[in-house]
């Protein structure tokens, strides 16, 4: 199956799942757009996530590296900060803090 095939299968699970059963299923979506330089997508799938869970430990962090990758700063550095707040003790987050 092409990456273009999985995609499309965990998008189509994700949108037919009630939202308390999806857990980080959007937040695997945006990884996986990301992951395919899919930008916008991936920024919809992880603020998705965030609907869901707004303190997710990676999702913010995540979504700010889209948004950078998409020109809009000022919405990146927001979700970086948003991910220092939810999530200060991520290593990840460490990786990002010099940013903001």
């Amino acid at each position: 199956m092409d990456a273009d095939a999985s995609l499309a299968n965990l998008s189509q699970g994700n949108s037919s799942l009630p939202n308390s059963t999806v857990r980080d299923g959007w937040y695997d979506l945006g990884l996986a757009y990301a992951g395919a330089n899919r930008h916008v997508e991936a920024i919809g799938a992880f603020r998705k996530q965030i609907d869901l869970d707004p303190n997710h430990k990676h999702a913010n962090g995540d979504l700010a590296m889209e948004l950078q990758q998409t020109g809009k700063t000022d919405e990146a550095i927001a979700a970086y900060r948003k991910q220092l707040e939810t999530a200060p003790y991520e290593k990840a987050t460490h990786k990002i803090s010099a940013c903001c």
